[in-house]
């Protein structure tokens, strides 16, 4: 080792030795604290005596201030301040001090008091804290302080209100209560401790408990609260009263009777008579006719009667007395009625919901309404008479009923008014008010009484019992409707021909049947041609389908239900054949192919189907078959167009002759033509 290493070695070992003398002077050094009591009660004030025993020597140890920290749950006492050292004393609201500027508080050695008076507020565990200072610096000494809790909780009651009625049959005990540390336990009695009931707390300062079974009666309930220190607050009570019992009242001797009408006074007395032992407030009042109030009179001191006097007469009053217990239950008389000199008629007239009079309804009901104006009405009565003014039924009403709904009834025609009277003997009556009930449409008849090719006339009429026709009208599917004829029809055709008719109370009803025009021929006189042969159809042939070829005046014979009908070619062509269809002659131009359906019964359904299938040899190749569909107008025309058609074919055939071949021969020639002409293009392409 180098000798700059053992001069740094020997340095370091003596500030070694300083450091650890100073250290062994603090260390030794020594402040002892020590205060009288370390427990006080709360709110209390208390003498607070703290001594220090300063065991340091020599002048460096003197002490020269001394200060006392509170916290803040501590109030300082002004002027009970002391020490039996030398010393000047300050404070502020925390903190107290003890100095000495020129010299020392406390000699080296030396043993002193420091004193004070104090309150501590709120229960718990406080430090004081002593500081000491002197030369060699400042030493702290931390005192724990504990607060005891000596105050009860404080309880305030929610429910029940002291000196209150309840009308109720379960109840609701509330607390709120607040302590300095914990609300423990709550209770109640409502015996004086006979019986005690215990109360939970829902919050930490909330407590109830529930009486759901109490009875009638006074009751005085006794609250009792305990916190965690054992620290009772025994001194809330509440006396209330439970009463669920209505109060009795009746009228009594002097009141008149209910409906008296046509007094001659201008007062009204009313006396009462009331059983309530909580009774509060007692009410009389009066008013008009139409509940507007007149007087309400209420009284505290148990009032019995009352007179209303110099009152409007020719006016009905209306008076009731109301009396209320002190738990809140109460009760009414009855409404009396009271008319002073009445000489007015009522007035009464029909509502709107009335039928007006002479009226026709499509209904078997009569319904009234009316309005009616009367201060002190007694009866109304709601009459009802047949046509020939007996009477159905008659309907009275005291409790002012406006309406009546007389149901049930036959058709015809009914009379009704409305009577009101009022108590004094007044009366008024409506107007007598006529009404027809007619829920039957009327009827109808009609039938066809003749017919040509283009014309059908019709025989019809309407009619109503109760309440009449108001129109009867004709019309038709097709043509022009003119009186009781429609013309501008074809011929051998069905039509729906329709009569409408309606009554004055609304009902209405409709006939459609079918009707057919007379069968097609030359003339407007049908001319049967002299038929050559007859072939007889049976029915089983005619069922299921008959074909055979016709010559010109060739027919078939048929039946259908019991009448024999006829089927025949009456004339020929290369293109169409002319049938005729008798016994109601109908007449048809069919082309090949086509097939044409007849209704030859006249009851709206096709009987005979009718097919051309070819000509040829001057013969017509014909198909007949029975069948059943119903005829609709949509088919009619159709089948009057193809008729129309085929015969306008016919005449250019017989005009024509074989005009029509040239015209196919030259189609084809074209046809071929062009058919070459594109193989051709094929090819160069």
């Amino acid at each position: 080792m180098d000798k700059q290493a053992k001069i740094a070695i020997k340095y370091l070992a003596i500030f070694a030795l300083i450091v650890s003398v100073l250290i062994m002077c603090f260390v030794f050094a020594s402040h002892d604290v020590s205060l009288d009591a370390n427990s006080v009660d709360e709110d209390i004030t208390h003498l607070y005596n703290i001594t220090i025993n300063n065991t340091d020597s020599g002048q460096a140890a003197n002490i020269t201030q001394v200060n006392i920290t509170l916290s803040g749950n501590f109030n300082f006492t002004a002027d009970t301040n002391g020490t039996d050292a030398l010393a000047t004393f300050s404070n502020t609201s925390t903190v107290l001090s003890w100095t000495n500027s020129s010299g020392y508080v406390i000699n080296g050695s030396e043993n002193k008091s420091f004193w004070f008076n104090a309150t501590a507020y709120t229960p718990g565990i406080y430090n004081i804290t002593v500081t000491t200072l002197n030369s060699s610096g400042t030493q702290e000494t931390i005192i724990p302080i504990t607060v005891n809790d000596k105050t009860a909780p404080a309880v305030t009651i929610v429910y029940p209100a002291n000196a209150t009625n309840y009308s109720l049959t379960s109840i609701d005990f509330n607390l709120t209560v607040v302590d300095n540390n914990r609300t423990d336990s709550c209770w109640y009695t409502l015996t004086d401790g006979v019986a005690n009931s215990t109360m939970s707390n829902t919050s930490v300062t909330a407590w109830n408990a529930t009486n759901s079974s109490i009875g009638e009666g006074t009751y005085t309930a006794k609250f009792y609260c305990n916190d965690s220190d054992n620290n009772i607050n025994n001194s809330e009570q509440a006396t209330f009263t439970i009463d669920t019992t209505y109060p009795l009242i009746s009228y009594g001797v002097g009141t008149h009777s209910d409906r008296v009408n046509n007094l001659t006074e201008d007062f009204i007395y009313v006396n009462v008579s009331v059983t309530e032992t909580n009774e509060d407030t007692i009410t009389f009042n009066l008013y008009y006719f139409n509940s507007t109030s007149v007087n309400s009179t209420s009284h505290t001191d148990s009032t019995r009667t009352i007179n209303w006097t110099g009152l409007t007469t020719d006016e009905t009053y209306y008076y009731n007395v109301t009396v209320n217990d002190s738990a809140g239950n109460s009760n009414t008389t009855a409404t009396y009625r009271i008319s002073l000199n009445d000489s007015t008629n009522p007035l009464i007239d029909y509502g709107t919901l009335t039928e007006s009079n002479i009226a026709n309804i499509s209904q078997s009901n009569v319904y009234i309404n009316v309005s009616v104006t009367e201060k002190s009405e007694d009866t109304i009565t709601f009459n009802l008479y047949y046509s020939n003014s007996t009477s159905l039924n008659s309907t009275s009403y005291a409790d002012e009923t406006r309406t009546i709904n007389w149901t049930g009834l036959d058709d015809g025609v009914y009379y009704y008014n409305v009577t009101v009277n009022d108590s004094a003997g007044n009366s008024n009556t409506t107007e007598i008010y006529k009404i027809t009930l007619d829920i039957v449409a009327p009827s109808i008849s009609l039938s066809k009484s003749s017919s040509t090719k283009n014309s059908i006339i019709v025989s019809y009429s309407c009619s109503d019992t109760t309440s009449n026709v108001s129109s009867c009208s004709l019309s038709s599917s097709s043509g022009t409707v003119s009186g009781s004829t429609i013309s501008g029809l074809n011929c051998g055709n069905s039509y729906t021909i329709t009569v409408t008719a309606g009554d004055y109370a609304g009902n209405s009803l409709s006939s459609s049947p079918l009707y057919s025009t007379s069968g097609c021929s030359s003339s407007g006189t049908y001319t049967s041609p002299s038929w050559t042969k007859t072939y007889v159809v049976t029915d089983e042939q005619f069922e299921e389908g008959y074909t055979k070829e016709l010559a010109k005046k060739h027919r078939f014979k048929i039946k259908i239900d019991t009448t024999y009908h006829y089927i025949g070619v009456t004339e020929l062509t290369s293109a169409t054949a002319k049938i005729d269809v008798s016994s109601t002659v109908q007449q048809a131009t069919l082309s090949i192919g086509d097939i044409q359906k007849f209704d030859v019964t006249e009851d709206g359904y096709y009987d005979l189907s009718v097919k051309l299938n070819g000509i040829e040899a001057n013969k017509a190749d014909i198909s007949i078959k029975s069948i059943r569909e119903k005829v609709t107008e949509e088919v009619e025309a159709e089948e009057e167009e193809k008729e129309e058609l085929v015969e306008e074919v016919g005449e250019i055939a017989e005009e024509k002759g074989l005009t029509w071949l040239w015209v196919l021969i030259i189609v084809i020639v074209v046809l071929v033509l062009i058919g070459v002409g594109y193989g051709v293009k094929k090819k160069k392409e």
